[in-house]
């Protein structure tokens, strides 16, 4: 059921809803039926919302579950840089709620952590692509935020938190608003700067920046100290040689997409479930996946 919505800044939309199965999938269909970029679907409850890999995404009363739809002029490499322009976005967002600034971190590709915890996370899908002679053109991109406002889950993959934890319980409205201009602001920064400022900002508070990382990617598990991200927003691990010495730069790992762990621990047993019934699969691809 659709709800009376609360006014944006201008040019974000906003559809507001009392339950949803996924608003990711609210969000492609009026992608498909011409809703204008910056058009927000936000639902107060998920009954099957979805994460990276496939996972779903545990809802809980009095959290943030949005997607917002896009219509950039990208093709699909660029795309990386998404993800980058609202991790930045949800991080000031959080700031100027009061987050202590110590504590928030990015969590490679597509976390935002608070006290080694996470408090949010994004994903990234495209619709199917134009013609055959623009093949990475993309006619709309649509962007998933889940935010811990209210509540946590537990027995995660990964420690969550929430923001009621740090004392904070912005309003729906409110928290939005202040969303929608930090994501005009970085944008802005992106398309007039490039991406190398975005990156740069985002290394400032990269989790475990400097320190071992373990990188879950297709089944097989590679340590290494996190070095960073490159320009086109792979991660970077240095591991070491036959003889125990820190690999040159050269021969540094970049990655795309995987799962990053702390410190080489195993990952969860429920960290690797993937959706039974690959609906839309073809059309709905996630361009962290």
């Amino acid at each position: 059921m659709e709800l009376k919505t609360f006014s944006l800044p201008a040019p974000y939309h906003l559809h507001l809803f009392s339950v949803v199965s996924s608003a990711m999938d609210v969000a492609h269909t009026l992608a498909s039926q011409g809703a204008p970029e910056k058009t927000w679907v936000v639902a107060l409850k998920q009954t099957a919302g979805r994460g990276r890999l496939g996972r779903v995404w545990t809802w809980l009363p009095g959290n943030f579950s949005g997607a917002l739809i896009l219509r950039p002029p990208l093709v699909v490499q660029e795309a990386f840089a998404l993800g980058c322009v609202f991790s930045l976005a949800l991080g000031e967002t959080l700031l100027t709620l009061g987050v202590p600034a110590q504590a928030l971190a990015y969590k490679w590709p597509n976390d935002v952590l608070l006290g080694d915890r996470k408090v949010a996370g994004l994903l990234v899908e495209r619709g199917p692509l134009k013609g055959q002679d623009t093949p990475d053109a993309l006619p709309w991109m649509i962007v998933g935020l889940g935010v811990n406002l209210a509540a946590a889950p537990e027995h995660t993959a990964f420690p969550a938190t929430s923001l009621s934890a740090w004392h904070l319980s912005p309003d729906l409205e409110t928290f939005t608003a202040l969303l929608c201009r930090n994501i005009d602001f970085f944008w802005d920064l992106w398309v007039q700067q490039a991406f190398e400022t975005l990156r740069l900002r985002w290394l400032t508070r990269a989790w475990r920046l400097g320190q071992e990382m373990t990188l879950q990617k297709d089944g097989t598990l590679v340590t290494g100290i996190f070095k960073g991200v490159d320009t086109e927003g792979r991660m970077q691990l240095q591991t070491h040689d036959s003889s125990g010495s820190p690999s040159p730069p050269s021969s540094w790992y970049a990655f795309s997409s995987g799962d990053v762990l702390a410190g080489g621990h195993p990952p969860h047993p429920d960290q690797g479930r993937r959706r039974g019934d690959g609906s839309n699969a073809r059309e709905k691809q996630s361009v962290f996946p």
